[in-house]
């Protein structure tokens, strides 16, 4: 079902820019109110030499500050700790006070090759050191000032001598834009040490650059509109920084994009789809949306779009936005209604457009599997025309790898899952070594959908591929595996994470459903005593009341769990085979801990996280927003919270240090964790949030009286009321 033809073929990502590249843009030039003239250093002829006025500008703005005794030594060699500090300071960082390099624990740059090296313009040795006597060379002077600068990239070689140096593009692309300049024999000499002076025009043509782009009108300027409400809501907070909200209710997915301009959230929600530019992730504006009547089909009511983009996966090579449609979308029916996923063309983020919409037998969500080559669309209940045999929907696989004639195999995927009956497979997360984990009721089961990999259910080695993956591992989770009121989503698990590699690398801002900070820990080295891999962190949804029964969240260990045990037929349970359950590491939630007091009618469930450096970061509905320190994964404690008074959290989003924190009420909250919080860490000191207030109370329950019970899975699955 075709909604828009335009189509405008591969869109490709411009090259990785770094996270200081837009943060401190604003933060270029160094404040000098008050000088009164040009430094000058004793040693330097500031008129004639052809280094003067860079080494007198850098000066100026106390980005150069010479030797301390009014002297620059034009001639005599920078260091690498030198050129770090004095990028740092072009770049507006503040010095940090960690201390990532074994080799500089003190000393007049500690602090600001530390900031150089979190906002990713500074790297070290594989020995753990940074050198930071070595003199700079040529090359690694202009590698630095790509990262800073994310000069656009170029294919031809500027100079004939590159093929000596692991940075020639670094060269090339400072060479385009006239950073770097070589000899007149057309060398750049990449090897060679660089005097001060030369540094010093070196860094000059870098920050001119910067300011002359600056002025430029960006793309997304003319776009922009404020959406940012800066008056925190009421609710207890602790541990946590309140920047702002961006005041829209109703958001259901957020997906942060690197674009060639810039970065940008994309959300979508009962609006449609909203676009935010947030070249400075304090105070995004929006620019683009696409209003749900777009998305309504033949038969919808436009004025009611609920239950579309659980989850938003975006293909960030091909610019393609995937959004599930559940069939209850736009208050259809659950067993009749249509479901799949549109696929929309974000490559303009000012002007998104739909591209087409595919129907699947499935929809709840949909998630991008081997890149974004497949989709797998899950959930929710049968539909009318499902086997009867089936509670709910499994995975169903499409191929998109030709969006414009997606093609969704009969088989599906995920079968069985609930002791050998096919039941509800919710959502799915990729982790980093391309493992597929379905969660849902019966727990969590994980595929391998590319390579050869030995299968357990068949005991032999064949090859996986997304629409016939191979089965790794699983079990079910938690202590509600007992389906006796079919209204409840028992057991079902809503969404999980797996850290398995250590630290994002380059490809993590691609992530099709959770960006990260390249250079961020995704916690496989804080298992203690597990193997990384070992762990999984899984989410129960189940909001029912009271909240002791409410959704938790737990660590669970998959250790033993790949012997085929979780894809057991029915005829195997029916012979007396046990049901397999992960062993559970450890759990927390709200209940019996805080917050709870009198509450006996409030939802407190785990809902969706996002896990960075060993903080995992939730939803917690009605009990908002909580950040746990898991780097003891047999005891999880809280290190943050932020309770907004009436509101829902819904999911959390880090970038960088930024967390956007959903919150279906109020908005998007723009949250940093504080000082307390760190504390907090290093001393394993747990926070509680005080018990909820009357007024809190009060709030919460109008919140909750405008949905009602799903009429399958009941409070498991709440519906808006008048669309049950």
């Amino acid at each position: 079902m075709i909604i828009h033809r335009r189509w405008r073929g591969r869109h490709r990502l411009g090259r990785r820019s770094r996270t200081v590249a837009l943060l401190a843009a604003s933060a270029l030039v160094v404040s000098t109110a008050g000088a009164a003239a040009t430094p000058t250093f004793d040693d330097v002829d500031h008129e004639n030499s052809p280094h003067g006025e860079a080494i007198s500008e850098l000066a100026q703005r106390r980005i150069l500050l010479g030797k301390g005794d009014g002297t620059f030594d034009p001639s005599g060699t920078l260091t690498r700790a030198q050129l770090a500090s004095v990028v740092a300071r072009a770049a507006g960082l503040s010095p940090s006070g960690e201390r990532p390099f074994d080799d500089v624990d003190g000393g007049p740059h500690a602090g600001n090759i530390a900031a150089a090296a979190a906002a990713g313009l500074v790297k070290g040795y594989p020995d753990g050191s940074f050198r930071p006597g070595q003199a700079i060379t040529r090359d690694q002077i202009a590698a630095l000032l790509a990262r800073w600068l994310d000069a656009p990239p170029v294919d031809e070689d500027a100079f004939s001598d590159l093929d000596a140096t692991i940075h020639a593009d670094a060269i090339n692309a400072l060479a385009a834009i006239g950073v770097a300049r070589g000899s007149t024999d057309g060398t750049f000499r990449p090897r060679a040490s660089l005097r001060r002076d030369q540094a010093a025009s070196f860094v000059f043509r870098a920050v001119q650059w910067r300011e002359d782009r600056r002025q430029e009108p960006h793309p997304w300027d003319e776009a922009g509109e404020d959406v940012l409400d800066t008056e925190r809501p009421d609710g207890p907070i602790d541990g946590v920084e309140f920047h702002g909200t961006i005041s829209v209710a109703g958001t259901s997915a957020v997906n942060p994009v690197r674009y060639a301009d810039g970065e940008a959230l994309v959300t979508t929600g009962r609006f449609g789809m909203r676009i935010y530019d947030i070249r400075d992730r304090y105070e995004p504006k929006l620019i683009g949306t696409l209003d749900k009547a777009e998305l309504a089909l033949p038969g919808d009511d436009p004025s009611n779009n609920y239950h579309t983009a659980e989850s938003l996966n975006i293909d960030k090579e091909r610019m393609l936005a995937f959004l599930s449609r559940d069939p209850r979308a736009f208050s259809n029916q659950q067993e009749t209604g249509i479901s799949g996923f549109y696929i929309i063309d974000i490559a303009d983020p000012t002007d998104p457009q739909p591209l087409r919409f595919h129907e699947v037998g499935a929809g709840h969500t949909s998630t991008c599997v081997n890149g974004c080559d497949f989709i797998w669309s899950g959930g929710p209940s049968r539909a009318a025309t499902d086997p009867a045999d089936w509670i709910a929907r499994p995975i169903l696989v499409t191929d998109v790898r030709d969006p414009q004639n997606p093609r969704t195999y009969d088989e599906p995927v995920d079968t069985g899952r609930y002791r050998g009956i096919t039941d509800y497979a919710h959502d799915v997360q990729v982790d980093q070594q391309g493992v597929a984990w379905v969660s849902g009721r019966g727990g969590v089961r994980g595929y391998r959908t590319e390579g050869i990999h030995f299968d357990p259910t068949e005991d032999r080695y064949r090859t996986a591929t997304a629409y016939d993956p191979v089965p790794f591992a699983g079990g079910e989770v938690g202590e509600y595996n007992e389906p006796a009121d079919p209204r409840r989503l028992l057991g079902a698990i809503h969404n999980s994470e797996r850290p398995v590699d250590g630290e994002f690398g380059d490809s993590a801002w691609t992530d099709s459903e959770r960006p990260r900070r390249p250079g961020a820990s995704d916690g496989a080295a804080t298992g203690g005593d597990h193997a990384p891999g070992e762990l999984l962190y899984v989410t129960d949804e189940n909001f029912s009341a009271p909240c002791s029964e409410s959704g938790k969240f737990y660590i669970v260990s998959l250790e033993g769990a790949d012997e085929g045990q979780a894809w057991r037929s029915a005829e195997e349970y029916a012979a007396g085979a046990e049901p397999f359950a992960l062993t559970e590491v450890s759990r927390w939630s709200v209940y019996d801990q805080e917050g709870t007091g009198g509450n006996t009618d409030v939802a407190c469930s785990a809902h969706y996280f996002n896990m960075q450096d060993g903080v995992v970061a939730g939803g917690w509905y009605a009990q908002g927003f909580r950040f746990l320190d898991v780097t003891d994964p047999a005891t999880p404690i809280q290190i943050a919270y932020f309770r907004p008074e009436g509101g829902s959290g819904w999911s959390t989003h880090w970038i960088g240090e930024v967390i956007y924190a959903n919150d279906s009420v109020h908005g998007i909250h723009i949250l940093t964790l504080d000082g307390a919080a760190a504390e907090r860490v290093e001393t394993r000191t747990e926070v509680l949030a005080p018990q909820m207030t009357s007024a809190e109370l009060g709030a919460a329950r109008r919140s909750a009286a405008r949905f009602t019970a799903d009429p399958v899975f009941g409070w498991s699955c709440a519906l808006p009321v008048g669309t049950a």
